[in-house]
C-alpha cells in the first residue's frame, strides 16, 4: 500500500505540479494568470490593505494588459476596514511604492497591532478582521493571544484562543464574579 502511495506520487512530481500561489483574495488571481498578472494581483491587495496607492504601478499593470492592480487594489482596501471614501481618498493621493514586498510585512505587522489591542483591551475576537489578516500568515489571531495574556488575573472576564487546526474558538471564562 505505502509503495503505491509513494508511486503516484513519484508520478506526480514527475509530470510536474503546477505552481499554487495562496489562496484567499491576495492570491486568487485569475487563472492561468501570468507571473506579471500575478504579481500586479499581490500588489494591488497588499496596497490597498496598506491604504496606499501607486499609480504607476497601476498604469504598469493595465499596459501589460491587466487591469489587475485595480481590481484586487478596492478589495484590500476594504479589507482593511476602511469605508468607500476613505479609499477613494487614498487612491486620489498616490504614492510612489519603491518595495512592495515591504507591504508584506507592514501589514502583517497591522493585523498583529490591531489583534494586541483587542486582546489587550479585553475587546471580543473580531472574526472579520481575522478572516481579512489570514492573508498576512493569520497575524490577527497571534496578536489577540498575546495581548490577552497581558490581562491581569483579577479582571472579571478573561479572554483567550483556543486553536485546532483552522478553526478558531474563542473561549470567555469568568472568574470571580
Amino acid at each position: 500500500m505505502y509503495i503505491s502511495m509513494i508511486l503516484v506520487l513519484v508520478a506526480l512530481v514527475a509530470v510536474g505540479i503546477p505552481n499554487v500561489y495562496t489562496g484567499g483574495p491576495r492570491g486568487d488571481s485569475p487563472e492561468n494568470a501570468s507571473e506579471e498578472v500575478y504579481d500586479c494581483w499581490a500588489n494591488g491587495f497588499d496596497s490597498g490593505f496598506a491604504g496606499k496607492y501607486d499609480s504607476d504601478r497601476a498604469s504598469w499593470c493595465y499596459e501589460k494588459g491587466d487591469d489587475a492592480y485595480n481590481d484586487v487594489w478596492d478589495v484590500g482596501c476594504k479589507y482593511e476596514s476602511h469605508i468607500e471614501e476613505e479609499c477613494n481618498d487614498i487612491r486620489n493621493n498616490p504614492v510612489e511604492i519603491e518595495d512592495f514586498s515591504k507591504l508584506v510585512g507592514e501589514n502583517n505587522r497591522t493585523c498583529y497591532n490591531a489583534g494586541f489591542e483587542d486582546g489587550e483591551t479585553g475587546k471580543p475576537f473580531n472574526k472579520d478582521r481575522n478572516s481579512y489578516c489570514n492573508e498576512y500568515d493569520r497575524r490577527y489571531e497571534a496578536g489577540y493571544q498575546n495581548g490577552c495574556e497581558l490581562i491581569p488575573q483579577n479582571l472579571a472576564v478573561n479572554y483567550y484562543i483556543k486553536t485546532s487546526g483552522s478553526i478558531v474558538v474563542i473561549i470567555q471564562t469568568l472568574e470571580d464574579v
